[in-house]
């Protein structure tokens, strides 16, 4: 998939269907995930990384993560593709977790980037 240009907002809205071509789902390996990297680019060329965000297609039971998926961005790290460990960032100190006033709020604390995958009636599993 290629890059989107969009102008600067304080929400961005993508928008954008992916697609595997004509790959059925029985065809994805159980170890696939999907990468962004979310860069700034300024008029004159010069590059920013603001974050990036990874997520398995299939959780460690082999059931298809469906729905809407909210993912916590690492701030100013790159994709690498050797790390097959860095999913989400989860960055706070256990004290602000066990502040209830804060654990209503905690979804203020994180850039997320939101991805909807399609919806099955039942857990898709994966088969071999």
């Amino acid at each position: 998939m290629s890059s989107k240009d969009v102008f600067f907002n304080s929400s961005v809205n993508f928008n954008q269907l992916i697609t595997f071509g004509n790959i059925k789902y029985c065809q994805i390996p159980v170890k696939t995930r999907l990468s962004f990297n979310i860069v700034l680019i300024f008029k004159e060329g010069s590059k920013l990384t603001i974050g990036c965000v990874s997520i398995n297609l299939f959780n460690e039971k082999g059931i298809f993560n469906s729905g809407v998926r909210d993912l916590n961005v690492w701030p100013f790290y790159e994709i690498d593709e050797r790390l097959g460990c860095m999913k989400e960032y989860d960055g706070l100190k256990r004290e602000i977790l066990n502040d209830p006033a804060l654990t209503r709020k905690i979804h203020l604390l994180f850039t997320k980037l939101i991805l909807v995958f399609e919806s099955f009636i039942c857990p898709m599993m994966y088969s071999s």
